[in-house]
């Protein structure tokens, strides 16, 4: 039986361990300015796997990470100058 809160997805339980801990460091890094963002690219990732598309799935992940990545290197930069 598949559970309800992932639909079975086998990737999500492994990775909440690493989110959780990520989070808190994103937004320490980024010094919480990137809420809208974060919501806009989640939504439509949760959108693209609702819909059971998985080349938009993946499309959106991707953008979602890219854009995190640019974030984190420019706050961690800004932080140590």
């Amino acid at each position: 039986m598949k559970p309800p809160w992932n639909g079975g997805n086998l990737v999500v339980p492994r990775l909440m361990g690493v989110l959780k801990a990520s989070v808190p460091l994103f937004i320490d890094v980024t010094g919480k300015k990137l809420v809208e963002e974060t919501i806009r690219t989640h939504r439509d990732v949760a959108d693209a796997v609702a819909s059971r598309n998985p080349t938009a799935a993946h499309d959106a992940m991707y953008l979602h990470l890219v854009y995190n990545r640019n974030m984190i290197a420019e706050g961690a930069q800004a932080k140590s100058e």
